[in-house]
């Protein structure tokens, strides 16, 4: 697929910008077409069995278990989840670091910063109940055919 500047700029922005507005407990205004089908929330039991998190752990939990949201588009038939990055001084000093780190889920799947991995294994497997439960498959829909799928991340501090 090649990069459609308009498709960044009207759908996948916008999307980034959602997981911010809902980790305040605010709504969020989706792009038409979009709808959002629930929230994807901090794991409260991993996080308490954690002895060491990561700084960035601890700082993106300070004020708030909701690290963003996932959705679909019936229409177009395609499911987004969208994790919201550092917000403020505090979470920039704490993942400044930019450790890398092997993307544990998959084996030889590639490299993820190191925060982000323990930030993600806080909220992977609601996030995945949640796709399953809503229809929204990763994979395929009940017809076989590919969905297409948009994963979107983004620091305010980048």
């Amino acid at each position: 697929m090649a990069f459609d500047p308009t498709f960044a700029r009207d759908v996948a922005l916008p999307l980034a910008q959602a997981a911010y507005t809902v980790m305040g407990g605010n709504t969020a205004t989706l792009p038409a077409g979009y709808s959002q089908t629930s929230l994807i929330k901090a794991d409260a039991v991993m996080l308490t069995a954690m002895t060491s998190p990561h700084p960035a752990v601890t700082a993106m939990t300070n004020n708030t278990n909701i690290f963003g949201l996932m959705g679909h588009n019936p229409v177009s038939r395609t499911a987004f989840v969208s994790f919201r990055g550092t917000s403020d001084p505090a979470e920039w000093v704490a993942d400044i670091d930019a450790i890398p780190d092997d993307y544990r889920p998959i084996s030889g799947f590639g490299q993820v910063h190191s925060g982000f991995q323990e930030v993600y294994q806080l909220v992977r497997k609601q996030h995945r109940h949640q796709f399953g439960r809503r229809g929204c498959r990763l994979r395929s829909d009940p017809d076989h055919r590919p969905q297409p799928r948009r994963g979107t991340r983004r620091s305010r501090g980048a």
